[in-house]
């Protein structure tokens, strides 16, 4: 085991967990729905008192909200602030480290590109901040499969992830399926994508290392649609979550920041809620790695992808809140190392 394994190895048993939740009064007109995983949210809409308002009572409120199971109210869609639940949890030490056996996050940094990252900007001022993204499939093919790059929008051959990852996707389907069905049943758009097993089966892998990333330098987006149900890993290292709430549709959104630490978890809805992420200054050998499992999206026509992404939005408040309703009352169930083990010799046969 090189090195930079070694440390990242013996960083496991240091596990904590964090949480968080979000929502703003953005309206849908100043957003581009394009399909996009980053939507982006100009600084100077985020600063304009149209638009929000913070206050030093306000963000006093917001640091000590974060680290809760939550539910409250995103952003405005089709004119209407849609409902939004979190949920938070936590990855066992014994899975965490099975997770971390994962080749990819046992390379060199020069391997990374081989392995199917990319080297990424999301922050132009901040040369020294390193960021790499991968983007592989959750489904229980070994093969690659065409998908949607979510960075570039254009279709691309997606490899499988790690067996390990593989069989947490598919545990974690097959532990909560009673509440995901739920959320989804009643649009025919997410129960096709239910049916072919592409809930939680777009995976991206993302590695951040060197100058750290705050203030006004926290790149505030919304998720396209395919994080109307999203999960988000904590596998390495520690990163804040910022995002904008309000407990009620008619109140002002305050930011809430929750610290995601090594082994934390969460379930919801960043489709439907401005969020950023920052991240502290850190080597390699203490890279950030933080996995995101949002909708898998098969390539489409040119123009289907905009049209199905429009319909969703028209229904954007009554999706939300079904999927609100049912990861409220969800039994939320992570996957031990029993239940990923059983599920990988499964998917090997």
């Amino acid at each position: 085991m090189s090195s930079s394994s070694s440390s990242l190895a013996s960083n496991i048993s240091n596990l904590n967990s964090t949480s968080f939740f979000a929502s703003a009064a953005t309206d849908i007109s100043t957003v581009d729905v394009s399909y996009s995983n980053t939507t982006n949210i100009k600084q100077s809409q985020l600063n304009n008192p149209g638009v929000d308002k913070f206050s030093g009572v306000a963000n006093s409120i917001s640091q000590q909200a974060g680290g809760k199971d939550r539910e409250g109210y995103g952003l405005k869609l089709c004119g209407e602030r849609v409902a939004v639940t979190y949920r938070k949890a936590k990855l066992d030490e014994d899975a965490l480290a099975y997770i971390m056996s994962a080749k990819i996050f046992n390379c060199a940094e020069r391997d990374l590109v081989k392995l199917g990252f990319l080297p990424c900007v999301d922050h132009h001022r901040l040369p020294k901040h390193k960021y790499y993204e991968g983007y592989f499939h959750g489904l229980e093919t070994n093969e690659s499969i065409p998908s949607i790059n979510p960075r570039f929008q254009s279709v691309m051959p997606k490899p499988a992830a790690p067996i390990q990852l593989r069989a947490f996707a598919a545990s974690f389907r097959h532990l909560n399926a009673t509440w995901i069905y739920q959320a989804v049943k009643h649009n025919d758009h997410l129960k096709a994508l239910w049916d072919k097993d592409y809930i939680f089966a777009d995976f991206a892998i993302q590695v951040h290392f060197g100058d750290e990333v705050t203030g006004t330098n926290l790149h505030w987006h919304r998720d396209a649609y395919n994080s109307i149900l999203h999960l988000a890993l904590g596998l390495h290292g520690s990163r804040a979550l910022h995002t904008k709430e309000s407990t009620m549709p008619d109140e002002t959104a305050v930011e809430v920041v929750d610290w995601q630490e090594i082994g934390s978890a969460y379930v919801s809805s960043p489709f439907a809620f401005m969020h950023a992420v920052e991240y502290a200054k850190c080597s390699w050998e203490n890279r950030i790695i933080a996995i995101q499992l949002r909708i898998l999206l098969d390539p489409k026509k040119k123009g289907d992808d905009d049209k199905i992404s429009q319909e969703i939005l028209k229904k954007a408040p009554e999706i939300m809140t079904e999927v609100s309703q049912a990861l409220r009352s969800a039994d939320l169930k992570i996957p031990t190392l029993a239940n990923m083990k059983e599920m990988a010799s499964r998917l090997t046969e």
